[in-house]
């Protein structure tokens, strides 16, 4: 399995006792990218690409509400993390070089 390249944490604190743990790491830049990713339209995510993003229907409403508003918030958590996933691939494939890779 593919390890999630995260993006390291997004505000790291520094601790005092530096010399074992360097930082406490808090939220990642991942989950910061995914909270702040903008949904495409104003009523949130098309019902055909909810359904899409976790391979099932939608719940019926009037059968289970707890179970279909669960789905809404799966599907809209997982798109978030998708825009999150390729803002930090774009973000990779555009860094400048470092030094070691430089040769």
């Amino acid at each position: 399995m593919r390890k999630i390249d995260d993006g390291g944490p997004a505000f790291p604190i520094p601790n005092s006792d530096a010399l074992f743990t360097p930082c406490e790491p808090g939220m990642t830049l991942r989950d910061y990218f995914a909270i702040h990713a903008p949904m495409l339209t104003a009523d949130g995510l098309p019902e055909s690409w909810a359904e899409s993003i976790l391979g099932r229907e939608r719940p019926d409403w009037v059968g289970d509400g707890w179970e279909a508003i669960r789905f809404w918030l799966e599907a809209e958590a997982k798109y978030r993390y998708a825009v999150a996933d390729a803002m930090l691939a774009a973000r990779s494939a555009t860094a400048p070089a470092k030094e070691a890779d430089r040769g």
